[in-house]
């Protein structure tokens, strides 16, 4: 086997260059310099050398057709009737509210408004989903599941760091206390350098600080990546504003569960203003490994 035209290939693949052995950007240039390499090596082979350059080509076009992306929820919360029952499911408290709003210019959301002390406002998926790493190896067809949301807090003092919860909880009406979820919470008073990542297994957690130097009353992104890497379970956390991005791989407590999304504001108890969760954009894809 060629190594040159192996790692040219794994360039391509990877859809960068490599830099100490690590995938960077992909930029043209890049991708070009690397085809025009994989030109030359398989137009100086001849034989039993060229079969298997050629061979090695072939599995890399598979490898590519391979990671198929499956889109298993997504909403930019476009319907004008408002949230869809069949795709999502809204819980509150007392007078608080979760309901589409169209009140900030181009930006559809849905708010999650707790309006008074203490009350609650929940946003879940209807359907149940796989969060485990254990099921995305290579005996199954899924091989990562990847959330990813858009978000910002009003009054985000006044949100209740001992149950709010951003991502996967295994039931319905499950909060931060829950065991066996993953998702973002706040440790201590909520604020930026509060802003944490969760995974639990059966009551022991694993927490990394990921709001550190982020304005979490702006707009901002969240992710969630579950996946096994060559038998390590593995749950990666990224919260960004396009400029600042955090960053938290958690290989430790990872739950081997199914269960819901789960977007649960509450409020703090604490009076004079009440916690506002807004959610923008939200999806969930998974990549399969079917060979064509």
């Amino acid at each position: 086997m060629d190594a040159e035209l192996k790692k040219n290939l794994s360039l391509i693949k990877n859809k960068g260059a490599l830099v100490n052995g690590v995938p960077v950007s992909e930029t043209f240039a890049n991708t070009t310099d690397s085809l025009e390499a994989i030109k030359d090596t398989l137009g100086s082979a001849v034989g039993a050398s060229l079969s298997a350059d050629i061979a090695i080509v072939q599995e890399t076009v598979l490898d590519l057709k391979r990671d198929e992306t499956i889109i298993k929820l997504s909403d930019a919360w476009n319907d004008e009737d408002g949230i869809n029952a069949n795709v999502w499911v809204t819980a509150v408290t007392g007078t608080a509210t979760a309901a589409r709003n169209t009140a900030e210019g181009g930006k559809l959301k849905v708010r999650l408004d707790t309006v008074a002390g203490g009350q609650t406002s929940r946003l879940r998926s209807y359907d149940r989903f796989s969060y485990a790493p254990s099921m995305m190896t290579g005996a199954h067809i899924i091989r990562k599941t990847v959330l990813e949301f858009e978000a910002k807090f009003t009054n985000l003092a006044n949100t209740d760091e001992n149950n709010f919860i951003l991502g996967f909880t295994p039931a319905t009406g499950d909060n931060r206390t829950t065991q066996n979820v993953a998702g973002f919470i706040f440790t201590g008073a909520p604020a930026a350098g509060t802003l944490f990542s969760l995974t639990d297994n059966g009551g022991v957690e694993t927490t990394n600080v990921v709001g550190t130097g982020l304005t979490l009353t702006n707009w901002n992104k969240y992710t969630i990546e579950i996946y096994d890497n060559a038998g390590v379970a593995t749950v990666k956390f990224t919260v960004t504003d396009g400029s600042i991005t955090n960053t938290a791989t958690h290989i430790a407590n990872i739950p081997t569960q199914n269960g819901f999304l789960q977007f649960y504001e509450v409020d703090d108890n604490i009076g004079g203003t009440f916690a506002i969760l807004d959610v923008g954009m939200a999806r969930l894809y998974s990549y399969d490994s079917v060979r064509y």
